[in-house]
C-alpha cells in the first residue's frame, strides 16, 4: 500500500469520525424547575451615627528639611553604550540559539558528530564563538558562521566600552548649596570636586 493511499484513507477516517460526532442526537436530561432566586434582604433604616467627640484642626504644613544627595551629578547612558549593548545582545541571542540547534542536530542522531560539542561553546558569550570555530567545526562555513557570530558580539562589547567611557550627556540638575563631592570619567582623566 503506497504513502499516498495511507493518507488518503486517514483523511477519510478523520472526515468520517467528525460526521459522526456532528449529526449525533444529543441526549437531554429532564428539565428541572429552575432554582428561584434568594429573597432581597430586609431593608433596615442605617444605625445612628455615634456622637463625635473629634475636633478637626487645620494647620499649616511644616517645611520639610532639604536632604542633599550623596552622589554627584548622574549621568546618562550615551547612545553608543546603549547601542552597543543592542548589538551585544542581538549577536548573543543569535549565538545561543544556533548553540541549541546545533546541539539538537547533534544528539538527534545525525551524522556530525561535533555539533554537540560546537553548539555548547556557542552559549559562553564573546569567546565561545571563537573556540567553536578553532576546535569544534568540521566545515568551512561553520568555522565563517562562528566567526561571524563571535566578531558580532565582541564589537557590539567593543562599542559599548567606548560609549561607557566617553562623556555621554549629563543631566543639568543643579547642585544643592552646601557639602558635597562629584566624581566623574572623562576621555583626559578623572574628574573629583569637593565642596565644603
Amino acid at each position: 500500500m503506497g504513502m499516498g493511499n495511507r493518507i488518503a484513507r486517514a483523511w477519510v477516517a478523520l472526515v468520517a469520525v467528525v460526521a459522526v460526532v456532528l449529526t449525533a442526537p444529543t441526549t437531554t436530561r429532564a428539565e428541572s424547575p429552575s432554582p428561584q432566586p434568594p429573597p432581597p434582604p430586609a431593608y433596615a433604616d442605617p444605625a445612628p451615627a455615634p456622637p463625635s467627640d473629634v475636633q478637626v484642626v487645620y494647620a499649616q504644613p511644616q517645611p520639610q528639611p532639604f536632604v542633599a544627595p550623596t552622589s554627584g551629578p548622574r549621568r546618562a547612558q550615551s547612545p553608543a553604550a546603549t547601542g552597543g549593548l543592542g548589538i551585544f545582545g542581538g549577536m548573543y541571542a543569535w549565538s545561543f540559539m544556533s548553540g541549541i540547534f546545533a546541539i539538537i542536530i547533534g544528539e538527534g542522531g545525525s551524522r556530525c558528530d561535533r555539533c554537540t560539542p560546537y553548539g555548547r561553546w556557542l552559549f559562553l558569550p564573546a569567546v565561545g564563538p571563537f573556540v567553536s570555530m578553532a576546535r569544534e567545526s568540521e566545515t568551512r562555513q561553520g568555522r565563517i558562521y562562528a566567526g561571524i557570530l563571535g566578531s558580532g558580539q565582541v564589537f557590539g562589547l567593543l562599542v559599548y566600552a567606548i560609549g561607557a567611557l566617553t562623556d555621554g550627556p549629563r543631566s543639568q540638575a543643579p547642585l544643592p548649596p552646601g557639602p558635597g563631592y562629584s566624581f566623574g570619567i572623562r576621555p583626559d582623566g578623572m574628574d573629583v570636586t569637593l565642596r565644603f
